[in-house]
This record gives structure tokens, C-alpha cells and sequence, in this order.
């Protein structure tokens, strides 16, 4: 009968022949990075996100506009994918730092720590599913994301 001293190393052995590099459970990300503006009437969006959902099915990415309108995303598959624009999550709290403005009871607020002006898109284009936007992801062009309040 062998000891436990025995079948540990054999344990250890076994599980790093099952999991190369260590990296069991772990999946490596794949894919490319970009960038790209959301735009709403033809002016950039100052807060929201964005969400690329691939046409046919699959994982979906998303990315967090910055006040400048440019949002990026990460390890994204190239190819077809249908966009919403959400800015919803924001109108709550643009409005507390609105009222703070109007009131002077003191200091405007940023919303997640990002100055901005809120501007609401139609519901619709909230969700990947009801949108009508489509862009082609690849590595080539920046995005640009262009939606419009009517």
C-alpha cells in the first residue's frame, strides 16, 4: 500500500497534465480590442453604454461612453453585431445633479465619477433586440455608433 506522500505528486502530475499552463477553469481571452464614438443626432453622447451583441447569437460586450463620446471594447470577435445605446441607467442621477445646480445646496455632481450631460435615447435602441442598429466589427476602421432621437 503506498502513503500519501506517494499519491500526492501523482495527483499534482495528473491535474497539470489535465490543465497546461495551469490555467484550469480559465479561458483566455480572444478576440480585439477597438474603439469607437457613440453618436446621438450627430453629436457625440456624453454617458451611457453601449452593447454589441453578435448577430446569430453569442457572448455580448460592452463599453462605458466617456464624456467625449468614445467608448472602447475589449476582446470582441470580429464580425456582424447589432448595438444599443443605454443611457436610462443615468437619468435618476442626472437629475439629482441637476437639481443640486438649480438649487446651490452645493456642488454638481458627476455620475460614476464622469462629468457630462445627460441625454436620453428612445427606448427602443435601449436593447439589443428592438434596435435597428448594426455595425461591422473589425480591426481595420474605428467604430462609429449613430443613433437618432426620432
Amino acid at each position: 500500500m503506498r502513503s500519501p506522500k506517494t499519491r500526492f505528486p501523482a495527483a499534482v502530475v495528473l491535474l497539470l497534465a489535465l490543465c497546461p499552463g495551469g490555467g484550469c477553469g480559465r479561458r483566455e481571452a480572444t478576440g480585439i480590442d477597438v474603439s469607437g464614438t457613440a453618436r446621438l443626432d450627430g453629436a457625440p453622447l456624453e454617458m451611457g453604454m453601449v452593447v454589441f451583441a453578435p448577430v446569430g447569437g453569442g457572448e455580448s460586450k460592452a463599453g462605458t461612453i466617456q464624456p467625449d463620446g468614445v467608448f472602447k471594447l475589449y476582446a470582441i470577435t470580429p464580425g456582424r453585431y447589432r448595438v444599443a445605446v443605454q443611457t436610462s441607467m443615468f437619468a435618476g442621477m442626472a437629475a439629482s445633479a441637476d437639481r443640486a445646480r438649480r438649487s446651490g445646496d452645493g456642488q454638481p455632481i458627476s455620475i460614476r465619477e464622469v462629468p457630462g450631460t445627460f441625454r436620453a435615447v428612445p427606448k427602443r435602441l435601449e436593447d439589443p433586440a428592438t434596435s435597428d442598429v448594426e455595425v461591422e466589427v473589425g480591426a481595420d476602421a474605428p467604430l462609429v455608433v449613430e443613433v437618432s432621437s426620432k
